[in-house]
């Protein structure tokens, strides 16, 4: 299925790429996210970095992610098994992963638009935490830990208007 999404010989740059990963973690050792890119060679634009993984835009309305730490590599796992196993009123809320394997993930794309820092989007981002919630999903990264404030650069809105989660791989399934 991934050849929906991924070039195959891409695809096989991102395995060797994974085994790589792990085989530097075994010794301790960590890449940097510059190296990454560099070693990977993908023909995608980087629309996004966190601590452990690159954000490609496929361009097809789907965007790769791909890890570059151990992390990463569990972090794309979390969000494909979390979005598979949730109910579906929890899934809306979700960017939807649409193919991955081990170290990657393809999620559809949600419109770049920055979801700004009002009265009424804090009241939805609450909202949806006591929904996470109520779900036995631990929504860890909706809000900081420290003063509780939405960590916006997690979300964006749909073309429906709706505030939408692009990073979940710190949430928690009790379930």
């Amino acid at each position: 299925m991934s050849e929906n999404y991924i070039k195959p010989s891409d695809l096989d740059v991102i395995v060797k790429w994974i085994k790589k990963v792990e085989e530097m973690d075994a010794i301790q050792k960590k890449f940097s996210i510059r190296h990454a890119t560099r070693k990977l060679k993908l023909s995608y634009k980087v629309i996004g970095t966190g601590k452990s993984r690159i954000v490609f835009d496929l361009k097809s309305g789907f965007v790769l992610k791909i890890g570059y730490s151990v992390k990463g590599i569990k972090d794309n796992a979390s969000e494909a098994v979390l979005y598979e196993s949730s109910i579906p009123t929890i899934k809306d809320y979700l960017s939807k992963v649409v193919d991955h394997g081990h170290g990657w993930c393809v999620m559809e794309k949600i419109n770049m638009s920055v979801v700004s820092d009002t009265k009424k989007n804090r009241d939805l981002v609450y909202k949806l935490r006591d929904e996470f919630l109520r779900e036995g999903i631990t929504p860890n990264d909706l809000t900081n830990r420290r003063n509780d404030e939405p960590r916006w650069k997690n979300f964006n809105i749909d073309k429906n208007g709706r505030i939408v989660v692009i990073d979940y791989a710190n949430f928690k399934n009790s379930r």
